[in-house]
């Protein structure tokens, strides 16, 4: 006979921390963008925010055991402003 498999909760497949701090990763990034032209640069500093998110995200997720969640917001939260820069790179030209 065997035995009934069991369907993990909802709260423990949902990592909403993760998300948020996902999405704050995101708008982290797009802060750093000068959308009025040329102004004062922002602090060296906010360019590691993204990236503390990113992990901080992913230490939620991982202490869930969501691995795949955690790897997904380290790796968003690393490479966001990398990817910034290049494609401003590539649109805005040398």
């Amino acid at each position: 006979m065997s035995t009934p498999q069991v369907q993990p909760s909802t709260a423990r497949t949902r990592p909403y921390g993760t998300w948020i701090c996902m999405v704050l990763a995101v708008a982290a990034t797009l802060y750093l963008l000068d959308w009025t032209g040329p102004a004062e640069p922002k602090p060296f500093v906010m360019l590691f925010f993204p990236a503390g998110l990113g992990i901080v995200g992913a230490v939620l997720a991982g202490r869930k055991g969501l691995t795949g969640w955690a790897v997904a917001s380290a790796l968003v939260g690393i490479l966001l402003v990398p990817a910034v820069m290049f494609a401003m790179v590539i649109i805005g030209g040398p």
